[in-house]
């Protein structure tokens, strides 16, 4: 049988299952007997294209084999530099920040400064006006936000990704805020599939608090 011949075989089973009708026992049964019919179909097919899919999975993985092979060298050479690169920009920020707090303390100390000398220039004036002119001064003396180049240059075709990530997991804690807050229970992982097991092992008679099991029916069939 030819895959022409296995396309059409399909398609008139298709056509003939739209047709069927069960309403009698001797309906059922032949429905059923004709289920064993596509399941025998769904065998051959798989039966003619087995040896293909082998081969083609073969030759696929003998390729991909030979790709890692080759691309193994060069993803050692891409860490080590990686790794090298970020080594020496963690250095230049810790660098960068540290003289950024430097200059901004110092600029803050200015600032305050300059505040006192108005705030005292304010009390030894003699009107009213002078001393709240003196104080509003006082007030707008505001230190500059210090910001310090980094050093690690921009390289065409370098780019930085950030990403933030979880270091560390209260389950306890998180539990408890999600019981008082709504919005935290998407972050709550349920094991669906294990409480499935858990529900076939126990044919659902196990009684978890917020868990509902229910018996799902399907029909399966053995090929001829």
């Amino acid at each position: 049988m030819n895959e022409v011949k296995l396309r059409e075989t399909g398609l008139t089973l298709v056509s003939e299952a739209n047709q069927i009708i069960i309403n009698s026992p001797a309906k059922y049964s032949g429905a059923a007997k004709f289920l064993l019919d596509i399941k025998s179909g769904q065998k051959k097919v798989k039966d003619y294209f087995e040896d293909m899919k082998k081969k083609a999975h073969a030759a696929w993985k003998a390729v991909t084999e030979k790709e890692s092979d080759i691309l193994k060298p060069l993803g050692e050479a891409e860490q080590t530099i990686k790794r090298k690169m970020g080594e020496w920009d963690t250095l230049k920020e810790k660098e960068r920040q540290a003289e950024q707090d430097r200059l901004q303390a110092k600029v803050d100390e200015a600032a305050r400064k300059e505040q006192e000398r108005l705030q005292k220039r304010s009390e030894c004036l003699k009107t009213p006006e002078l001393k709240e002119e003196a104080r509003r001064q006082a007030e707008e003396v505001i230190a500059p936000i210090v910001h310090v180049e980094s050093e690690t240059p921009q390289e065409k075709g370098i780019v930085y990704k950030r990403k933030w990530k979880v270091k560390s997991i209260d389950k306890k804690a998180l539990i408890k805020a999600a019981a008082e807050d709504i919005n935290l229970q998407a972050y709550l992982l349920v094991a669906e599939s294990r409480l499935n097991g858990l529900a076939a092992a126990t044919e659902g008679q196990i009684v978890i608090p917020g868990v509902e099991f229910y018996e799902e029916k399907t029909i399966a069939a053995g090929g001829k």
